[in-house]
């Protein structure tokens, strides 16, 4: 069994390695917006970053940590923040959960652009796949009135073969009446 110092040096190690297949990563900051872990921005372990603002004034962990305690001890954010190895803030979107037995807030974000890239390349899909079964449907609609056609066709020389034959009979009949007639 762990102590509680042991577990939280286990949790912070295992976090400090750990990224998605997008290079998303976690970070941990506690109640009191001091930054517990964040794997790529290292300087700000340990620090104060209640101060810490984005550029359109949004003091960002003080706010982070009013939508947990507001929300039931979870909730997204909005803010700007620099991707890995870019030094411009883009838009961001982070989803937020208080592990309340030690007070850390762990959140996890992906930005905007990433986003309207992976919906770009999905909508792609969807398009192509659409265009997929609108051809296939023109061409099987194809298909079904050609059978049609080709079956009004048969039953037209079906029934221009049978008048013809009631003509060949009803003249029949005309010389049957009329030799008998007379």
């Amino acid at each position: 069994e762990l102590t509680e110092e042991q577990a939280k040096k286990e949790v912070l190690r295992q976090i400090q390695e750990v990224r998605l297949s997008d290079g998303t990563y976690f970070w941990i900051h506690d109640l009191k917006n001091t930054m517990v872990l964040h794997p790529i921005k290292n300087e700000l372990n340990g620090k104060d970053v209640s101060g810490m603002k984005d550029p359109e004034g949004h003091a960002i962990f003080v706010e982070m940590t009013q939508v947990v305690q507001q929300h039931h001890g979870e909730g997204t954010y909005n803010y700007m923040w620099p991707k890995p190895k870019e030094e411009k803030p883009k838009k961001k979107t982070s989803y937020l959960k208080l592990y309340e037995p030690w007070g850390w807030i762990v959140g996890s974000g992906m930005y905007v652009e990433d986003i309207q890239a992976s919906m770009s390349g999905f909508v792609m899909q969807i398009r192509l796949v659409l265009l997929g079964i609108f051809i296939f449907s023109l061409v099987a609609s194809h298909f079904i009135v050609q059978n049609i056609v080709h079956g009004i066709h048969n039953t037209i020389e079906d029934l221009s073969s049978t008048v013809h034959d009631l003509k060949k009979k009803k003249k029949k009949m005309n010389l049957i009446s009329r030799s008998l007639g007379s």
